[in-house]
């Protein structure tokens, strides 16, 4: 497997923003005399001195603080979901590659809830962060302007056609507040999608929106990006290229003719990791029309293999064993609340180990579980937490159908988790 990263993304801990590595302004203490202080860094940053309009003159440093709001009630919540929608709406469509132009309703609780990122399914990938442009006096570490920023990013993956690079939608939208003290007029901020600071792993082949020049109290903006693979998998085949924490924006603030850079890649208010995404171009572990196709997922997301006997009765007897098998094995493989998922295995060595172990005697149709296909099979779990059974052969082939196509729709790739859910005919699940 060949695995790229990007390089120069900011940290979870790195939340002052620098202009320049000229000084370094003291240790906030004491009672500012200036607007209200955020918690203090744990180290002094390094700024670049800047002067301040105002009659004193003065010296100070741009920096970039995470806020931390108070949760929104429901009527905010409400009001806020319905003012997004309908600014997003105003966006330019980008017909390019069929990405979307609009903010996923999947990523709405990014907005709705209380985590600063989301990962609501396999094929998007959703950030909100809530930071302040502040500008800060030298010395004494006041705040002597403000400007508060919304900032909600997403991805939309989708599998690209046979022979071409895959691609995604990357969407920004920021809101600012109310500027106050030196930044009451607002700020200057532009930003451009990460993919062109780092183009060895994915580039920009459309945009769509405009952004502000000059950040005001109110002022919105939408920007929708059509991204697409320059990674290991853009060019060869049974690679991955891994961009995860890594897409983003790159922001740039100016004030008094002096600039400061930083990247926003979903990271500051969250647990180190942003904004997720990974392309591959595995040939001969997929099926179907599209197995040779490039295509991106959201691979931290964990997803759910179901066999339906409601949905698909001939795969009855195989659901049957599932549910059975999930009840009493001693891990109950793949229930999320037991939390020992599955991984799939691609080695073909390793499933005719798993078969020969689990199935030895077991004729003429024989269903294991955990799967043949995954890490978890017979041959590498302990006697007595694995099961297998006779089943139809009709069943057995269902299962097969069903277990193929969800590999090559979730871009199951080697080492990659999910879950088992089985649905018997009366409608009872096995979790």
């Amino acid at each position: 497997m060949s695995v790229h990263r990007l390089a120069g993304a900011v940290s979870a801990s790195t939340v002052l923003v620098v202009l320049g590595l000229l000084s370094a302004a003291p240790a906030r203490a004491g009672t500012p005399t200036g607007l209200p202080l955020r918690a203090a860094s744990s180290s002094a940053p390094a700024c670049k001195e800047v002067k301040v309009p105002t009659p004193s003159g003065g010296r100070a440093c741009l920096l970039i603080e995470p806020d931390s709001p108070p949760p929104l009630a429901a009527k905010q919540r409400e009001e806020r979901v319905r003012a997004l929608a309908a600014s997003v709406s105003r966006a330019r469509p980008n017909s390019a590659a069929g990405i979307p132009s609009s903010f996923p309703t999947e990523c709405l609780g990014v907005v709705t809830g209380a985590n600063n990122v989301l990962d609501p399914d396999r094929f998007h990938s959703c950030s909100s962060a809530s930071y302040s442009a502040t500008v800060v006096s030298v010395p004494g570490g006041t705040i002597i302007g403000r400007v508060p920023l919304t900032v909600l990013q997403w991805t939309t993956d989708h599998a690209a056609a046979l022979g071409t690079a895959a691609a995604w939608g990357h969407g920004v939208d920021v809101t600012a507040g109310t500027g106050t003290g030196v930044l009451a007029g607002g700020v200057q901020l532009s930003f451009t999608s990460l993919c062109t600071v780092n183009a060895g792993i994915c580039s920009v082949t459309a945009t769509s929106g405009t952004q502000p020049a000059l950040y005001t109290s109110g002022s919105e903006t939408t920007v929708i990006y059509t991204e697409a693979d320059a990674g290991p998998a853009s060019s060869g085949v049974n690679a991955v290229t891994a961009a995860t924490s890594e897409l983003g924006i790159q922001w740039v603030e100016t004030y008094n003719n002096a600039t400061a850079t930083w990247s926003d890649n979903g990271t500051y208010q969250s647990a180190g990791r942003g904004l997720a995404n990974r392309c591959d171009s595995y040939l001969g572990i997929y099926s179907g029309i599209n197995a040779s196709a490039r295509g991106c997922v959201n691979e931290t997301f964990i997803p759910t293999l179901t066999y339906s006997a409601v949905a698909n009765p001939a795969v009855s007897d195989v659901a049957q064993h599932v549910y059975s098998a999930q009840a009493s094995l001693p891990s109950h493989w793949g229930v999320p609340s037991q939390g020992n998922w599955l991984s799939r295995d691609t080695d073909l060595t390793d499933q005719a180990a798993n078969r020969m172990t689990a199935c030895t005697g077991v004729l003429p149709s024989c269903d294991e579980f955990p799967l043949a296909s995954t890490h978890q099979g017979a041959a590498f779990s302990a006697a007595g937490d694995w099961s297998a059974v006779t089943v139809s052969a009709s069943a057995n082939s269902s299962q097969g159908g069903i277990t193929g196509a969800f590999y090559t729709s979730n871009r199951m790739v080697e080492g990659d988790k999910f879950w088992v859910k089985a649905i018997l005919a009366n409608g009872s699940a096995s979790w």
